[in-house]
């Protein structure tokens, strides 16, 4: 019978400390570049859209590699084509890391207006 319950109690705090690996998260933001346009603007301008925003996201496991987040400018031209624009305005951007036990996330984020040039 004792050696049951020692089997037992080893479990269970193999158990207790793989949920506790596991659910362990912690994130962490770092303030990125801000500006006023993405482009210089010879005057006037359209607003295409209030803010908008748009990211990409990098995983490792361990310490291998799974995927890398796209580069800033990347960002930047994909939030640009998706209101048919020409330029940003009110541009900030920021990084985030999640750390979950075993894995990173770390995100690339860009908030900003799409706009066109008026001529």
């Amino acid at each position: 019978m004792r050696h049951h319950v020692s089997r037992f109690k080893g479990g269970l705090f193999q158990c207790a400390g793989s949920l506790i690996l596991l659910s362990s998260v912690a994130c962490t933001t770092t303030p990125g570049a801000i500006a006023p346009t993405s482009l210089p603007i010879p005057g006037r301008y359209v607003e295409l859209s209030k803010l908008e925003a748009a990211s990409s996201c990098g995983y490792t496991l361990g310490t291998v590699p799974l995927k890398n987040p796209k580069p800033v400018s990347e960002v930047i031209d994909e939030l640009i084509k998706s209101r048919g624009g020409e330029a940003l305005v009110d541009v900030t951007s920021n990084s985030t890391v999640m750390f979950y036990g075993i894995g990173v996330e770390n995100c690339v984020n860009v908030k900003a207006k799409v706009i066109n040039i008026a001529r």
